[in-house]
């Protein structure tokens, strides 16, 4: 008798450990989503990363001229390109701006005086109304959108001066311009710190996501949380 209570009990914890284990939660499966991003666009990578829900994000900055499509399920640029491919949506706006140091006593450029002073004609901030000081410009990269708006909403397709300095990104930009006060360049309206102020407005240009083909699931869900 005793010995088959002891069987009971036995069969009873057995029970419990069964049981238990097969109520364990499964971890669902989380989706990688991989973004290419031009260096304008990185602010918008902060939203895409909280409309992303369990999705794993995985970034990679490129230049708008060389993202690849067939390599990632998103790229982001500012401004549409004649040369894009595939689906694109607007999730939000920037202005496209000229910038200079805030001490600079100019306060503001016509489209014409942006145009000589980006392709080198005008080379002193006195043709402008400002001191008798050289202009030192700053451009991005031929391949960022920034540069190719500058070109085609400013510049009418006209190179920029071979005497320009070159920012590899909006941060380099930033502090150039903003520790200089002779320093002309461009940038985002949204990334304007106090160091700088704005001279001439270029372009009010969408921010695109793009993609190779029609979106689906975390991809889709991602995309419209991104256009709220």
């Amino acid at each position: 008798m005793m010995i088959g209570n002891k069987v009971l009990i036995v069969i009873f914890v057995l029970s419990g450990l069964f049981t238990g284990c097969s109520a364990a939660p499964v971890s669902p499966t989380r989706t990688l989503i991989s973004i290419q991003f031009s260096a304008a666009a990185q602010p918008w990578l902060e939203k895409a990363n909280q409309c992303s829900g369990s999705s794993i994000v995985n970034s990679e900055q490129r230049s708008s001229g060389t993202q690849d499509l067939s390599q990632t399920d998103l790229a982001i640029r500012i401004g549409e390109s004649p040369d894009t491919e595939g689906k694109a949506y607007q999730v939000g706006t920037e202005s496209i701006v000229v910038i200079a140091n805030k001490q600079n006593p100019v306060k503001l450029l016509t489209r014409e005086q942006v145009q000589g002073l980006f392709g080198g004609q005008i080379r002193n901030w006195k043709d402008v109304g400002g001191r008798d000081s050289d202009v030192n410009v700053w451009v991005f990269a031929p391949g960022e959108d920034l540069q190719q708006l500058l070109g085609q909403a400013a510049m009418d397709g006209s190179p920029v001066t071979s005497l320009a300095h070159l920012a590899v990104d909006p941060q380099v930009m930033i502090k150039a311009v903003g520790a200089d006060v002779n320093a002309l360049g461009i940038l985002t309206g949204g990334l304007k710190t106090a160091d700088l102020t704005v001279l001439f407005t270029v372009a009010d240009e969408p921010v695109l996501m793009l993609t190779k083909s029609e979106p689906q699931g975390d991809v889709l869900q991602l995309i419209t949380c991104m256009q709220k």
